[in-house]
């Protein structure tokens, strides 16, 4: 029999792809739990998370043995003998026998790990990949910590549950826009932060606000980027009494200086041989070369480098050597551009107005 759980944009158990019911709200609850931990769950942790005003063990003990009952009924229902995948560990608690694969929150874990790995090899994978693990959440657009989970409905007993799930969805919504920001994806970028800041938890997120300064900054409006700054402080004044971290305030001076390697982003190389030994054609010999990464600064920017002198190619662009490898400019307002075939994402951004 195959089991599946669903417990972050709604709580829906099915066996052999035959959806369960249950009898009331507290049984998807306790099914929920039971697949967020893929071994025995202890008594105790159960009867805390959903009967949590209920402080005599002795009155919850029952409340628990009719929700599994009514848990294994449910399963039963839906496909005969299909309650045996309750199981019971006496003296300890339970255990619902469900792959991990077949869960949506370990998929959800599993995408989010790999996409923070990838981003030290390729920006690209790991865009893709954090949207697939986001994507695990619904389609919905939600806020910086995104939707609350098991369906929007939860007792104040499972606040702590709740809690790390959508600090967990924030960390991976930062890190795909972090990389989203690494491939020079802009235009689409700058509005979704923005988005994200007007709501009460993006409002003080110093991260989500870096990017966003660092965002506009490239595209070009200064103004934009400090108004993100002037965003935060006022937030942070009035919600946590407290003023943005010498980071942010790094940042901002690099901006209001006109910092050049701000605006500076490698792009992918030609599909074309290079010329270069040490890759394929189309690589370099350095991994950077092949990642389109730069080296990072504060929120996500490259380094302050030395970028390297410029060769004029006589066909209106700019070739740039440097610690960035090849970076081609075409323009003072380059945005996208096409070279041999290969797509190239942002190189430099236009003068800051």
């Amino acid at each position: 029999m195959n089991l599946e759980v669903k417990v972050l944009s709604t709580v829906e158990v099915s066996v052999d792809e035959r959806k369960v019911s249950f009898g009331d709200r507290k049984q998807p609850l306790a099914a929920a739990l039971l697949a967020l931990e893929p071994g025995v769950v202890r008594r105790e942790t159960l009867t805390t998370s959903l009967w949590d005003e209920e402080k005599d063990p002795d009155k919850a003990r029952p409340l628990l043995d009719t929700c599994v009952k009514g848990i294994r009924k449910g399963l039963d229902d839906a496909v005969p003998g299909a309650g045996k995948l309750l199981m019971t560990h006496r003296s300890l608690g339970y255990q619902l026998k469900v792959h991990t694969e077949n869960v949506d929150y370990h998929r959800f874990r599993q995408l989010s790990a790999a996409a923070k790995a990838a981003v030290s090899f390729s920006s690209e994978e790991a865009v893709e990949l954090g949207g697939r693990a986001l994507a695990e959440w619904g389609p919905s657009r939600a806020g910086l910590r995104g939707p609350i989970p098991f369906g929007g409905y939860s007792p104040y007993s499972m606040r702590a549950w709740t809690g790390k799930l959508r600090d967990e969805y924030r960390r991976t919504l930062l890190g795909h826009l972090l990389a989203r920001l690494k491939c020079g994806l802009l235009d689409d970028l700058a509005p979704e932060l923005d988005r994200l800041a007007l709501d009460e938890d993006g409002a003080v997120d110093e991260e989500l606000a870096r990017h966003r300064m660092v965002v506009h900054y490239r595209m070009g409006d200064k103004t934009a980027a400090v108004n993100a700054f002037e965003h935060l402080r006022q937030a942070m004044e009035v919600a946590l009494k407290t003023s943005p971290s010498a980071r942010t305030l790094d940042l901002l001076e690099r901006i209001m200086k006109n910092d050049r390697t701000l605006r500076l982003v490698r792009n992918e190389q030609p599909a074309a041989s290079s010329g270069r030994p040490g890759g394929a054609p189309g690589q370099t010999g350095d991994p950077r070369h092949r990642t389109g990464r730069a080296p990072e600064g504060a929120g996500g920017e490259p380094a302050d480098q030395d970028p390297g002198p410029d060769q004029d190619t006589g066909l209106g662009e700019v070739r740039r050597r440097g610690v960035f490898g090849d970076t081609h400019v075409t323009g003072a307002h380059a945005r996208v551009i096409q070279l041999g075939g290969s797509h190239a994402t942002y190189n430099e951004a236009p003068e800051p107005s």
